[in-house]
């Protein structure tokens, strides 16, 4: 979808109810297709509603949006977040949980399962929330109550240190 129509089809939701259905029709399974994968179809669903309530509640104020899919995107990537936020707080996957795909997979995810494993507890944890669960560093350093910095660089450090094991 362009910018262009997306704005104007912004700007009238309130007063064209068939505004909020063309970007409901174009979206929606957008959304739960992209978010599914990492948040589960359930709550891609769910936050995909809540995006489109929010819309309509922010729509007639917000100003020009150059790239709409893309902030349509992220709008809805932190819904789901939010959501996932307050069902269980900064929950981590469990190691054996997290990966048990890479250990049995083949050989170049059993190596890469070693390598994490040789990592640091905070390390480990920092790497598992950013790939895995999609965390910002911001959101990782408030979860693990360290500064941002110091996520940074624990996250780049492991990233050196992995690839030395390749």
């Amino acid at each position: 979808m362009q910018a262009k129509e997306f704005n104007r089809l912004l700007k009238t939701i309130k007063k064209d109810e068939r505004s909020i259905e063309i970007l409901y029709n174009y979206f929606y399974p957008r959304i739960v297709v992209r978010l599914s994968p990492r948040y589960g179809k359930e709550i891609a669903e769910n936050a995909a509603q809540e995006f489109f309530i929010r819309l309509v509640q922010i729509a007639e104020n917000q100003e020009y949006i150059e790239y709409p899919v893309g902030w349509v995107f992220k709008c809805a990537e932190n819904i789901a977040k939010q959501r996932i936020q307050k069902e269980e707080p900064f929950f981590y996957l469990d190691e054996k949980l997290a990966f048990s795909y890479l250990k049995d997979s083949d050989e170049v995810y059993g190596d890469l399962y070693e390598a994490i494993n040789k990592l640091d507890s905070d390390s480990q944890k920092i790497l598992k929330m950013f790939y895995w669960e999609g965390y910002n560093q911001n959101e990782i350093a408030a979860a693990l109550s360290l500064s941002a910095a110091n996520v940074r660089q624990k996250h780049s450090r492991a990233i050196k240190k992995l690839k030395k094991f390749f």
